[in-house]
Order: C-alpha cells, then sequence, then structure tokens
C-alpha cells in the first residue's frame, strides 16, 4: 500500500503541486479580499415563565401583557430595529457582517465587468419605475441592513434563563452595534408597554365616565322620586359606599 501511494504520489506530483498551490492561492485571497468577523455580545435576563408574583400581577392588570421568551428575542433582530440601529450609528456598507455570497456579489456590483454588464442589461432591458421603486439611497441602505442583520443571533443558555445576544460585524464596532441593537429593543418594548397602558386606561376611563353618568341620572331619579313622595332617605347604602370606596382605596395604595 505505501509503494502503491508513493508510486501514484510521483506520477502525479506536477497535478499535487499545482493544486496544492492552487488552494493556498485561494485561502491566500479568502484572507486578504473577504472582511475578518468581530462579534459583540450582551447578556440579558428573560422572565421566567413560572414567576407567580409577576404572573399574579399581570393577571390582576390586564393592560399589561407578558411576552414568551421565543417572541422577546426574536424581536431583537427585527428590520425596525435594525434600521434605527443603523441610522444612529450612521452605519457604512464595510462596517457590518457580510457573509461569503453577500460580500462576492458586492465585489461584482462594484468591479468594472459587474458595472458594464449592469448597464448593458438595463440599456437593453430598461427597468420599469413605479412609485414604489427604491432610489440608489435607499437600496444602499437596504444592503446595509439585510447584512447586519444576517449577523445578529439570539441563544439561551442552557436550560437558565439568561439569554446571549450576539451581533457580528466586520470591524470591532460589533461591540457598540450589540448594545445599540439591545437598547433599541428596550426603548422600543418600553414604548409598546407604555402604548398598551395608556390605551387601556382611556377605555376604561371612558367607561368610568359613561357608567358614572348613568349612575348620577338614576341618583337624581330617586331623589326626586323620595322628595316628591316625602319620603324618609335612608342612608345605609351611603354608608356602604363610604366603606367600600375607602377599601378600594386603601387596595389601590397597597398596589402602588
Amino acid at each position: 500500500s505505501w509503494l502503491r501511494a508513493w508510486s501514484a504520489i510521483f506520477r502525479h506530483k506536477l497535478l499535487i503541486v499545482v493544486t496544492t498551490l492552487f488552494c493556498i492561492g485561494l485561502v491566500t485571497a479568502y484572507i486578504f479580499i473577504w472582511p475578518p468577523v468581530y462579534k459583540g455580545n450582551v447578556a440579558f435576563k428573560v422572565e421566567r415563565e413560572d414567576d407567580i408574583p409577576r404572573n399574579n400581577f399581570y393577571r390582576d392588570w390586564s393592560m399589561f401583557r407578558k411576552d414568551d421568551i421565543e417572541s422577546e428575542t426574536n424581536m431583537m433582530g427585527a428590520t425596525f430595529i435594525v434600521e434605527k440601529v443603523a441610522r444612529d450609528l450612521d452605519l457604512t456598507y464595510d462596517e457590518v457582517y457580510h457573509s461569503f455570497l453577500s460580500w462576492t456579489t458586492h465585489l461584482w456590483r462594484s468591479s468594472w465587468p459587474g458595472k458594464k454588464y449592469r448597464e448593458a442589461k438595463e440599456y437593453f432591458f430598461p427597468p420599469k419605475l413605479t412609485p414604489w421603486s427604491p432610489t440608489p439611497e435607499e437600496m444602499e441602505f437596504g444592503k446595509i441592513v439585510i447584512d447586519m442583520q444576517k449577523g445578529i443571533s439570539t441563544a439561551r443558555l442552557g436550560q437558565s434563563y439568561v439569554g446571549i445576544l450576539t451581533v457580528r460585524a466586520s470591524t470591532p464596532r460589533a461591540v457598540e452595534m450589540a448594545n445599540a441593537v439591545f437598547d433599541a429593543y428596550l426603548e422600543y418594548r418600553l414604548e409598546r408597554h407604555q402604548m398598551e397602558a395608556d390605551r387601556a386606561y382611556e377605555t376604561l376611563a371612558a367607561e368610568e365616565r359613561d357608567v358614572r353618568k348613568e349612575l348620577d341620572a338614576k341618583e337624581a331619579e330617586l331623589v326626586d322620586f323620595a322628595v316628591r313622595h316625602g319620603l324618609i332617605f335612608d342612608f345605609e347604602r351611603e354608608k356602604i359606599e363610604v366603606k367600600q370606596w375607602l377599601d378600594l382605596m386603601a387596595s389601590i395604595t397597597g398596589i402602588e
């Protein structure tokens, strides 16, 4: 077996040398042409699914909604979050993460043959412009958002309630991007919960006003009926209402 292997190597030594040099050349070209990959990590703690005190809070105050872990983590890489971070940090295409195919496409589009090919293609097959056709600036920004979104991932550490948000980029700004993505998501989450609470309060306040008007009208009818017929007022109901009101105020103060 060793003799056969040595004989095969000796007979095809030129092919082996050429193949080895070709592979080394490809690896060297990949190292110099394709950008490096940096990673920025952010650790965060999510809510427990069996957190009894927090679940009781959400049950008593139905204007707040508790999201599951999968939804929370998936929203961190949502498109509108990435767009906000890209605008706030003024990111360029060379700074975000690029997969092998996306960077290859970028090299082709920015090269002289690629530009001439697109010019010839647009000359013979001009694109149809519509009100929804993106501008060159929007297309460039879209490339940044799409490639950056590919570099965002979340993972859960074992069976714990700790997650890791990972943002990959072509520059050391990956750490800054990771912090910005998480901060943007927390800002969106706070605004969403605040909006839900405001809408619930407005709805309950409107219902309370309508019910108060009906109660005042019924009470006015009751007083008018008692006055017209000379009835004696019974203040036991008022006493009970005052006591219930005091109990409710004490309960609200305790919850606050």
